[in-house]
């Protein structure tokens, strides 16, 4: 179906299915969505897995890498040797990761199909953060540069912010 959308008056708009000859009055609201650019579309989660299915996490920064493993309520480190690891410090660390979302706004995505990485130092990460688990794709994540600090007033000044790119999950 196609619906053609008119005017706007007051909290209302005028709309029209292209197959039939009636026009409507409808909540102008139910349509806002619509009046979204591109970019507001975009699926802002990093990893799409929920934290309780997470299984490894593998970080992986230049000077080596680790993995931990989940081993029933408990966390192993796997990588660069086996030894048990702090469960409570592994389920906020995966926690955060799941939380972490694009920023709103033009600070969020910064670049489109990109070929050359190394103006954001996504060429040679400096941390490369991969999840595992739940019988889905890896996710991944890898860590730039320091971005600019846009001029925000929602945005914690104090927080570093990097460009960073996903893959997967």
């Amino acid at each position: 179906a196609t619906l053609e959308v008119g005017r706007q008056v007051r909290d209302r708009r005028y709309v029209h299915n292209i197959n039939g000859s009636n026009v409507e009055v409808v909540e102008s609201q139910t349509l806002s969505a619509l009046e979204l650019t591109p970019k507001a579309w975009r699926d802002r989660a990093i990893f799409h897995l929920p934290t309780f299915q997470v299984e490894s996490i593998e970080a992986t920064r230049p000077d080596g890498s680790v993995t931990i493993r989940r081993s029933g309520e408990d966390w192993r480190i796997e990588k660069p040797w086996s030894a048990p690891a702090d469960s409570a410090s592994i389920e906020n660390t995966v926690a955060a990761l799941a939380s972490l979302r694009v920023l709103t706004g033009e600070a969020g995505f910064v670049a489109h199909q990109v070929s050359d990485f190394a103006p954001y130092g996504l060429d040679k990460p400096e941390l490369t953060v991969i999840l595992r688990g739940g019988g889905r794709e890896p996710g991944r994540l890898d860590i730039g540069k320091p971005a600019p600090q846009p001029d925000d007033p929602k945005l914690d000044k104090n927080a570093e912010l990097r460009f960073a790119r996903r893959d997967g999950g």
